[in-house]
């Protein structure tokens, strides 16, 4: 078993990432988040800004698309050539 350490990371406190897909080659990286209170936490409204991305192989943002609603975007995907992307969630 081989150990790898993150190339990067990103802190999306209090969001929580929901979805994630990388393009066949990894050279694509789409992810999304999102914001439910779970049992035992302490903010409640889930109203707020929400954001599906797009990083390339090294960590390095390549395009984000921010909106403000209410729970985020619940699932990303990418299509094998990494060009295009989808995202859905609830506004």
């Amino acid at each position: 078993m081989t150990t790898v350490t993150p190339k990067y990371r990103r802190v999306l406190t209090p969001n929580m990432v929901n979805s994630v897909a990388i393009s066949d080659d990894g050279s694509r990286v789409v992810g999304c988040y999102y914001y439910y209170p779970y049992p035992g936490t302490t903010i409640k409204d889930t109203s707020g800004e929400f954001c599906a991305y797009c990083s390339d192989a090294n960590g390095n943002r390549l395009w984000s698309d921010q909106y403000v609603g209410v729970q985020g975007v619940f699932a990303v995907e990418i299509s094998g050539n990494g060009k295009v992307a989808a995202a859905g969630g609830i506004l």
